[in-house]
């Protein structure tokens, strides 16, 4: 009898921390899914970066940053110019300290925007501002030329895309990433398109419903071009019966 007793007992608390087990794992997967229809967009954008001696091309609207080492506790700071004014707009001038130790460098971040077409130079100097420029100063320099808006055109499979040099191809695919699955593609040239974004839009706030897998491509060089896009599980790979579709473009 007492056996039986006990018995029951340990069954009790059995079932009294399973049941907290199963209430906590449904707060948690509530949580998760309201994080997930919360974040209906996912983004992945290649950042502008600019270079020294080339022109920098970017068009109305982009914003990029410029990273310099800095060490404010010497004394120096990173100041800017323009060359010409209304083409360019600094949007902040932040410095990022590099650790907690007293007197270590960080970086000067500015971020900048492309507000009108031109032609603008846009130049770093750093010193002390108490003993001003000097001949010695350094300099950074970077040439950046900002366009009007680009075009955009999508993509259709079974013809020939005629885009031009600059302008932004989109391809959008149906989707489901819940299901493991995801769009992954190939270029028979890596220098004519440029990915510029790769984003899921989910089409509800319902979970495991599918939405659009939506890639942008900003057109680099000219000539003839092909976009290969698979639809596969990464960790299965490409198999003989993975959905393919396949865009041709040409670039004038």
């Amino acid at each position: 009898m007492k056996n039986k007793k006990t018995s029951n007992n340990l069954f009790k608390k059995f079932v009294a921390y399973f049941t907290i087990f199963i209430t906590m794992a449904v707060v948690v997967l509530v949580s998760n899914l309201k994080i997930g229809c919360a974040a209906n967009v996912v983004s992945k954008t290649t950042p502008i970066l600019l270079k020294q001696g080339v022109v920098n091309k970017v068009t109305v609207g982009d914003e990029f940053s410029v990273t310099l080492s800095s060490n404010p506790s010497t004394g120096y700071k990173w100041t800017s110019s323009f060359s010409k004014s209304g083409i360019l707009q600094l949007v902040s001038d932040d410095y990022v300290a590099g650790g907690n130790v007293p007197g270590s460098p960080g970086n000067q971040v500015f971020k900048l925007k492309a507000i009108k077409e031109g032609k603008c130079n846009v130049t770093f100097r750093y010193y002390r501002p108490f003993e001003g420029i000097k001949s010695n100063t350094r300099t950074i320099v970077y040439n950046i030329e900002v366009s009007s808006k680009k075009s955009t055109i999508t993509l259709q499979e079974g013809k020939i895309n005629r885009i031009k040099l600059s302008d932004i191809a989109i391809v959008k695919l149906s989707s489901n990433p819940t299901t493991g699955y995801s769009w992954y593609y190939t270029s028979s040239r890596t220098n004519a398109l440029k990915l510029v974004s790769d984003e899921y839009i989910a089409s509800s706030n319902m979970p495991g419903a599918s939405g659009t897998q939506v890639f942008n491509f900003e057109a680099t060089a000219r000539g003839r071009v092909r976009l290969t896009f698979r639809y596969y599980r990464s960790f299965e790979g490409i198999k003989s019966d993975t959905k393919m579709v396949v865009y041709d473009i040409i670039v004038n």
